[in-house]
């Protein structure tokens, strides 16, 4: 089994449906697509989170692997989005 991550942040409605809380909006699509850009075991994030002065610390004191690249995601036209590639160290 292989784990695939996607985290992004932003703004998101929430909504409860037969009992049931689920989230809609751009942020949510967003981090859907970054799922999909993961290879396996490894987790990509936005640029949005990368910024956090939290996330830099966590990557600093941790022997992690992290790679910048650029891609166009589903339903984001003419839009190019920069990702990091986390993978923890070996």
């Amino acid at each position: 089994m292989r784990l695939k991550l996607g985290l992004h942040n932003g703004p998101a409605i929430a909504v409860t449906l037969n009992e049931r809380l689920d989230y809609f909006g751009t942020t949510v699509n967003v981090a859907s697509r970054l799922e999909g850009q993961a290879q396996g075991d490894d987790l990509i994030i936005s640029e949005d989170v990368m910024r956090q002065p939290a996330v830099q610390r966590v990557l600093g004191e941790n022997e992690v692997q992290v790679e910048m690249f650029k891609a166009q995601l589903k339903g984001f036209v003419n839009e190019e989005f920069q990702l990091y590639r986390i993978k923890l160290g070996k």
